[in-house]
């Protein structure tokens, strides 16, 4: 698996509270968001990406399966939500998170809130997350429809992530990969101001050169008005 990352502070915010981790030895990668209307949401992204790395690699990642990659997300949240309260003046701290575990032909998404992966295979560009929050929460309640949604006010509020509670419920999915297979991990300052249309039309033209498709998209979200951090990971199947 090629991997590349990158990360941009991005033009508004003062910090930057977005976190990635490429580690091919592990056949691992990921991003974590902290969340900004927290008190350390820097804290909150950097112990995500260790404790799932940390974990990970002390189990074995050939080992890793849909249950024990829950088991470990549920224990890292476990570990940032007791590192909240440890800290003096930090109410609370959260990050968002999604990652991509390969272990031999299979692969595992694991993601709470609204960071998103993609997959690009052949010409076929699909999400392969759905986002933890308050509108598709509405959409599953039957509330309102997928095209009401379009159209009403966007509640992007996160229903879920690393954290806030002592409690979390990541969505891990399971699914075979093909060579030339290529993900697309990213925060929302990408996904949230880039749609999945014009991302599809970035993802196919600059594939061939994987770096330059990196910046490419990094350049998107710049280009789309992003306000946010911005980060980006790209995993390519060899």
């Amino acid at each position: 698996m090629i991997l590349v990352g990158k990360t941009w502070k991005g033009r508004v915010r003062s910090r930057n509270e977005d976190v990635y981790w490429t580690r091919p030895d592990l056949q691992l990668c990921g991003v974590a968001d902290g969340m900004g209307g927290l008190d350390a949401g820097h804290i909150a992204a950097r112990m995500a990406a260790d404790e799932v790395t940390q974990r990970i690699r002390d189990l074995g990642s050939d080992n890793m399966d849909r249950e024990s990659l829950e088991t470990i997300i549920k224990d890292a949240n476990r570990e940032i939500h007791a590192r909240a309260r440890s800290l003096p003046d930090v109410r609370a701290m959260g990050a968002t998170l999604v990652m991509l575990q390969l272990v031999a032909d299979l692969g595992f998404i694991c993601h709470a809130g609204d960071s998103r992966a993609y997959l690009l295979r052949g010409e076929e560009f699909t999400q392969m997350t759905r986002d933890h929050n308050v509108i598709n929460e509405k959409i599953d309640q039957g509330e309102i429809t997928e095209e009401e949604a379009e159209t009403s006010p966007v509640d992007n509020r996160v229903l879920q992530c690393i954290g806030p509670s002592q409690v979390v419920k990541p969505t891990i999915t399971e699914f075979e990969v093909q060579p030339k297979d290529l993900f697309m991990l990213c925060s929302d300052g990408l996904s949230g101001f880039v749609t999945n249309d014009a991302l599809s039309l970035v993802m196919h033209e600059y594939r061939s050169n994987i770096n330059l498709l990196l910046d490419k998209l990094i350049d998107a979200a710049g280009d789309h008005g992003s306000t946010d951090n911005i980060t980006v990971v790209l995993a390519e199947i060899n």
